[in-house]
């Protein structure tokens, strides 16, 4: 390497940790005041203030006000889908997804991890940010159900991908708003709660996938594909 190409470089890293700080003042300042004064008070204008920027300057790091809480649980769920294809195809699929839970809090970077926990603190205790969220989670929905379906490679007309992302789902909400209730949570303190959830569902969607799922027969009927006639 050159000493041109170096000192080439080392500005555009210079201008990425820069941008990067302007974000997180962003951030941290947006969720702070989501939480000390509530979502529908908050002003872009009053967070660019308090983190002593324009408001131009806010809009060219944010898309939106949303997206104080959207970004940081987007970094979070990039983990999540990660650790999530690092389970073996084997697994049961709520076990693989109560496992990603806690590797993704503990594998993600500390500043996302922080960053995700306090807009799950927000999303918990204010009503109006937690329908923001909800766009997140239905995208979201898609995406890992989707993920789970090509690895253990089921049909795409198999329901039961949806059907355990959408109940994983809920209980993941339910968890994070019983969580945000203690001001002193930590990551670990999420997983316990989550866990707590998680055990719930163990019932009705805990068992394996080895069999073939069928719609055909009476309701309460095994789920087994019937044998079709040799033609």
């Amino acid at each position: 390497m050159t000493a041109k190409s170096a000192g080439e470089r080392s500005p555009m890293g210079l201008r990425e940790r820069r941008r990067r700080d302007v974000q997180d003042r962003l951030l941290h300042t947006g969720l702070e005041l989501f939480l000390t004064q509530g979502y529908e008070e908050t002003t872009v204008s009053g967070i660019a203030r308090r983190a002593d920027v324009s408001e131009r300057t806010f809009f060219r790091h944010l898309p939106s006000k949303e997206d104080v809480i959207l970004e940081p649980l987007r970094a979070m769920h990039v983990v999540f889908r990660q650790e999530l294809a690092r389970r073996p195809v084997n697994e049961a699929p709520l076990q693989s997804l109560r496992r990603t839970v806690s590797s993704a809090l503990r594998s993600a970077p500390p500043r996302d991890r922080q960053l995700a926990l306090r807009a799950l603190r927000v999303m918990g205790r204010d009503e109006t940010a937690r329908w923001v969220s909800t766009r997140l989670a239905l995208e979201q929905h898609g995406r890992v159900a989707e993920a789970i379906r090509t690895q253990r490679g089921l049909p795409a007309d198999d329901p039961r991908p949806g059907l355990l992302t959408g109940a994983f789902g809920s209980a993941t909400l339910q968890a994070a708003s019983r969580w945000s209730r203690d001001p002193n949570g930590t990551a670990r303190s999420l997983e316990r709660v989550g866990e707590s959830h998680y055990a719930l569902l163990n019932t009705a969607l805990g068992n394996d996938w080895s069999t073939p799922f069928s719609t055909e027969g009476p309701p309460g009927a095994e789920h087994q594909r019937k044998p079709r006639p040799s033609s």
